[in-house]
């Protein structure tokens, strides 16, 4: 002024880092001062939580803050904001679905998106806050977690939110580490009959049964899709020359096991029948059935066929083929009878790294073999199910190494935390 005293003073901007929840609509403005007119473009509103990054306090005592990464202040007053503990030791957190990395801890306006963290992810906390819905311990948690990302070959740093949901104090389970090919149910008969169920493995553990059918007798097919729409898993299934069927399922859980079979099946196999049972059909009426509980039934097998389905501990796979033929794998090795050549070398010679016969489709010339971790098919075989197979096994490959990189780096991640302390 023109007696020389001060028309400005200093005031000091300390760095930090805060969150509040609002309380009450709160104005926001370009710089910190009560006098700065507010624009509705530029308001907090309740039950938002924002984090702030600098405060500021004015000669009257009034506190302001700024948003984190943001240019705009707001008046940090009891009627407005109240004030939330921050925890700043690191934890880890999985990400259960796609979740927008955000300037702010708010999630509305105010805090801008700035990529997006893919699902089944890991984020590492330098901050965090919690908000209950109320003071009850059961009440509805939000999390709010401040973490750094790697993004266009620098790093991105800012706010997730999170469900009520805790850290990580183990590493996620490992998933798809079977063989692709015990997975697999796959039945074929002439005529372009088949039936394929996939059994894939999610991200979240669960498992989803994927059905491909085609020219299959109409009640096997309304029966195989009812089981999809009821939520029943498909257990078992068999497919004969002549169009008798059987199949198996029950719910997830495993309970609810029923079985169903064409009415032109034989009494006794009628009255044998249990759920998830191995059934194989053949020629000449014949079936042999391995019962879910133990025990054999069978029509016009082979003796051999049949003193080896008894004699076996386990009957792994099964298949009856025409003139009398089959195969049999149970827990002493595999047993092949009276076999087209082409499909007896398809079952004794897997290609390199295939593994272990899983199960077998047969129908007049052509013929898939499911191996633990690749098939065989002749060219006869529809080009929708041998898409469908090649995806299969990609799929199942690419979980199990996704989930093995994530595995270690929860590892990496927990050993650098705790190095620290």
């Amino acid at each position: 002024t023109r007696d020389g005293s001060p028309c400005l003073q200093r005031l000091e901007v300390t760095e930090t880092s805060l969150a509040f929840m609002v309380t009450s609509p709160a104005p926001l403005s370009l710089w910190p001062s009560h006098a700065v007119p507010s624009s509705t473009l530029y308001k907090a509103y309740p039950y938002d939580v924002v984090s702030i990054e600098a405060t500021i306090r004015d000669l009257n005592g009034r506190m302001y803050g700024r948003l984190e990464q943001s240019k705009l202040w707001a008046c940090l007053d009891r009627r407005h904001f109240t004030e939330l503990d921050m925890e700043f030791t690191p934890e880890l957190y999985l990400l259960k679905q796609e979740t927008e990395l955000r300037s702010n801890a708010n999630r509305t306006n105010l805090g801008v998106p700035l990529l997006a963290l893919p699902a089944y992810s890991i984020v590492e906390s330098d901050a965090m806050v919690m908000l209950r819905a109320d003071d009850s311990p059961s009440s509805a948690t939000s999390i709010y977690v401040r973490t750094t990302a790697s993004h266009g070959g620098g790093f991105v740093r800012g706010w997730v939110a999170l469900p009520s949901s805790l850290s990580m104090h183990a590493p996620p389970p490992r998933l798809a580490e079977g063989p692709a090919g015990k997975h697999i149910q796959l039945v074929l008969q002439q005529a372009g009959a088949v039936a394929l169920v996939l059994d894939e493995v999610q991200e979240s553990g669960d498992v989803s049964q994927r059905l491909l059918t085609r020219n299959l007798p109409r009640r096997f097919e309304r029966q195989l899709l009812n089981c999809v729409q009821r939520g029943r898993r498909i257990h078992r299934m068999a497919l004969g020359p002549r169009g008798e069927w059987y199949c198996s399922g029950a719910r997830p859980d495993g309970s609810g096991e029923c079985c169903w079979a064409s009415g032109d099946l034989p009494a006794r196999f009628h009255a044998d029948m249990q759920p998830n049972s191995l059934v194989s059909f053949g020629g000449d009426n014949e079936y042999a059935m391995v019962l879910g509980t133990g025990g054999v039934s069978s029509s016009n097998v082979s003796t051999k066929l049949l003193q080896n389905l008894t004699k076996a501990r386990r009957v792994h796979m099964m298949l009856l083929a025409r003139y009398g033929g089959y195969v049999i794998k149970d827990n002493v090795g595999m047993d092949l009878s009276c076999l087209d050549p082409a499909f007896e070398v398809a079952l004794k010679t897997p290609p390199r790294g295939a593994g272990q016969v899983c199960s077998a489709a047969y129908s007049e010339d052509d013929y898939v073999v499911v191996f633990e971790h690749t098939y065989v098919a002749t060219a006869g075989i529809s080009a929708n199910i041998v898409d469908a197979l090649e995806r299969f096994y990609t799929r199942h490959l690419a979980l199990r190494n996704k989930r093995r990189l994530l595995i270690a780096d929860y590892e990496r991640r927990w050993h650098e935390i705790h190095a620290d302390y």
